[in-house]
């Protein structure tokens, strides 16, 4: 909550500062499916992340978290006409390999009862939301007048969103994402 909060308060104030667009542009009805798109899966990618924390290690969580390049770039070519160099490609299958490895070797210590398949499981769905909002993002980035008219919409919402699970579960005691 309060880093969406610190983050649209950042955008909130970058855009006062820049002059007005000649045309400021609107988004088009059409876009607006595409901005509930980017700001759900914006939040579900933290609350899957957030979830994943007790049934992981750190060193599993950062590495898998680590890896969010890979479902990005494969919500860009799956979601947009961006196409990738030859080595971001390679760097991503090599990205995959190595954190594979690292998870397998993980949940086969059995001094480290703390990485479940929940725990990967949930951290998978966190990247799933990753390559939702970047392939989306990307699209909707040139339809802004600014990236901070999108860092202010996706940031605004994710605290909103944040809040509003955060209140009936205590206040935010461990409670919703953000």
């Amino acid at each position: 909550l309060l880093q969406s909060l610190a983050s649209a308060a950042l955008a909130a104030a970058m855009l006062a500062r820049q002059p007005p667009a000649a045309s400021p542009r609107a988004p088009r009805q059409r876009q607006r499916w595409r901005w509930v798109v980017v700001v759900g899966a914006y939040y579900a990618s933290h609350w899957f992340g957030l979830a994943s924390l007790p049934f992981l290690s750190y060193p599993v969580h950062v590495t898998l978290k680590s890896c969010k390049a890979i479902p990005v770039v494969i919500g860009e070519r799956l979601l947009t006409d961006r196409r990738h160099a030859p080595s971001k490609y390679l760097g991503v299958i090599a990205m995959c390999v190595g954190a594979s490895a690292f998870v397998v070797s993980a949940m086969g210590d059995a001094s480290d009862k703390t990485t479940t398949a929940r725990g990967v499981g949930l951290v998978g769905c966190a990247l799933v939301a990753d390559g939702l909002y970047g392939g989306f993002q990307t699209k909707l980035v040139g339809s802004c007048d600014s990236e901070w008219v999108l860092m202010f919409t996706m940031n605004a919402w994710q605290a909103a969103l944040s809040l509003g699970s955060a209140l009936p579960a205590g206040g935010g005691r461990g409670a919703g994402a953000g």
